[in-house]
């Protein structure tokens, strides 16, 4: 006898995290539609461990939600990392330094692996509020700017 579907739709919306754990597991790609709105192009000199040993390289990109670190020698998706950037200030603000937890959700070794670029993308788990607030505002700044 088939299963009956439930009526009753869920409200609560999934957190990234789970989203790219629960795609990891099953070895497919978050979904595009699972990224997060309002990804900017932006350098950022980013310091990021797994052990005691910092490695420094050159971020392409921020969102809300990740950060997009090019490297020629990414760490495997899965893998916990801490990290430490600066946000640039405006003119009359300095830029501040955010220390965040994150995950290594995809990487890509050579150039050319599909459409990525050498290096790894690192969803954000754990970054103090005030500095995901600080990161909101710079990008929708950024986004908001006429060309």
């Amino acid at each position: 006898m088939p299963k009956k579907k439930s009526a009753k739709k869920s409200t609560q919306k999934k957190s990234s995290a789970k989203r790219s754990t629960k795609s990891q597991e099953n070895g497919k790609k978050p979904k595009a539609e699972s990224r997060f709105q309002g990804r900017i192009k932006i350098p950022i000199k980013v310091q990021y461990r797994v052990t005691a040993d910092f490695a420094v390289d050159l971020a392409e990109d921020i969102s809300p939600g990740g950060i997009f670190v090019h490297t020629k020698t990414p760490l495997p998706p899965g893998t916990k990392v801490e990290m430490a950037f600066e946000i640039p200030g405006k003119e009359s603000k300095p830029s501040r330094r955010v220390l965040a937890q994150g995950i290594v959700v995809w990487s890509s070794q050579k150039k050319g692996e599909g459409k990525r670029k050498a290096g790894m993308g690192i969803e954000f788990l754990k970054i103090d509020i005030q500095d995901q607030g600080l990161i909101d505002n710079v990008i929708h700044g950024l986004l908001r700017r006429p060309n």
